[in-house]
């Protein structure tokens, strides 16, 4: 069995976004550790979640999701941090505006909103929250095969 449709986007994600001219190849999933300071500039990918609607009537339900994604780009002390986040802001854009492949499918990735936040430290000085939608297709009874 694959793994759920939004482990398979947030693997399309760091395929995708791996290579960018600021943040390299310091692409991760989801992470609950900080990153060293030595690793950033860095990307974090993640989705909090969806919202489904039922798209059909009969057995088993098509559900569409609409998938939050969420990419994370983090700078450390010692930088412009606002420039840096623009410039990887931007290359997230560039990189997204053509669709991902997920299962075999097209995937459209739609540019919500992002935020930048900076902190006082010796670790992270600033991070860029950039926010997509992705609306994928799914049976009720396999959330791993978009439909």
């Amino acid at each position: 069995m694959a793994d759920h449709v939004r482990k398979q986007l947030r693997a399309a994600l760091a395929t995708r976004l791996t290579g960018l001219t600021t943040t390299a190849t310091r692409v991760h999933g989801h992470r609950v550790d900080p990153l060293q300071v030595g690793a950033l500039p860095a990307l974090v990918i993640s989705c909090r979640g969806d919202d489904a609607e039922t798209i059909t009537v009969h057995a088993p339900a098509l559900y569409e999701r609409a998938v939050r994604v969420f990419i994370h780009g983090m700078v450390a002390a010692g930088s412009v941090p606002e420039d840096t986040l623009d410039q990887i802001g931007k290359e997230v854009e560039i990189a997204l505006a053509t669709p991902l492949t997920v299962d075999g499918r097209s995937v459209q990735l739609w540019y919500q909103r992002s935020e930048m936040t900076y902190e006082a430290g010796e670790q992270v000085a600033g991070q860029i929250e950039i926010e997509y939608l992705a609306r994928l297709h799914t049976a009720a009874d396999a959330p791993d095969v978009l439909s």
